[in-house]
């Protein structure tokens, strides 16, 4: 299971990047939580395990109208409420909408005084340099309605509002260089292997086609191999290609 953590204080635009993020998962199951601020954001990810956190940057929640959970209480059957999307129910859009609309029903999160002060970027940064983490660092991205510069080195992945789901897969792929440079990701070597064992398996199976069919496939296989990228959890990511 993929998991996710979405931040906004804005509760039409995390139901819209779920939606979202359920057409892009189309195999994969996923499992995704929610937070109101940066620092609820950080709260929730010192607790618990994600494998990719997509932040807004300004937060301005109204408390009052909020569900509210007790730190304590995070890890707990009573805590952190999330949404489990499995392959078959990604499937079926009628599902996951019903889905979707009762997970946003039951949201709740932890709420302490003081709350908003911190942008996402503060947040993402503070993510990116703590090495006391409980669990493996996630992938983190950052979305915001303006322009944001982070520091080269970072492998923070920054993104302008509206993220839309057919840009999503272009997003980790252009990033790709960053997030292996940084550590973030790294290269699967066993998983490269399987692949060219599958590709050598497959290319057996395929001698007795003919001249024409075989042009293709013969020549990408010499060309390049297929690297699986992996985060710190061991969740593949996407799949490079090594010419």
């Amino acid at each position: 299971t993929f998991r996710i953590m979405v931040a906004d204080d804005v509760v039409m635009l995390r139901k819209g990047v779920l939606n979202m993020l359920s057409g892009v998962f189309s195999d994969c199951p996923i499992s995704i939580s929610t937070a109101c601020t940066a620092e609820d954001m950080l709260r929730a990810v010192s607790r618990n395990p994600f494998d990719l956190i997509i932040c807004d940057n300004l937060f301005h929640h109204d408390a009052s109208k909020l569900r509210r959970i007790e730190c304590s209480k995070e890890e707990g059957s009573l805590g952190r409420p999330s949404v489990f999307l499995d392959g078959e129910t990604l499937r079926n859009r009628k599902l996951v909408r019903e889905k979707i609309n009762q997970f946003f029903k039951e949201e709740r999160f932890t709420l302490e005084e003081g709350d908003g002060e911190m942008t996402g970027l503060e947040a993402i940064l503070k993510l990116e340099k703590d090495q006391s983490l409980q669990y493996p660092k996630p992938i983190l991205m950052l979305l915001s309605g303006n322009s944001l510069d982070v520091p080269s080195e970072s492998g923070v992945i920054v993104r302008q509002k509206p993220l839309k789901q057919n840009e999503f897969i272009e997003v980790f792929e252009e990033s790709a260089p960053k997030l292996l440079a940084t550590g973030m990701c790294n290269e699967d070597c066993l998983g490269m292997e399987l692949c060219q064992e599958s590709s050598t398996a497959s290319g057996m199976s395929d001698s007795t086609s003919t001249d024409s069919d075989a042009d293709g496939p013969e020549c990408l296989s010499e060309m390049s191999a297929a690297v699986p990228v992996v985060n710190r959890h061991g969740s593949q990511i996407f799949v490079s290609h090594q010419f």
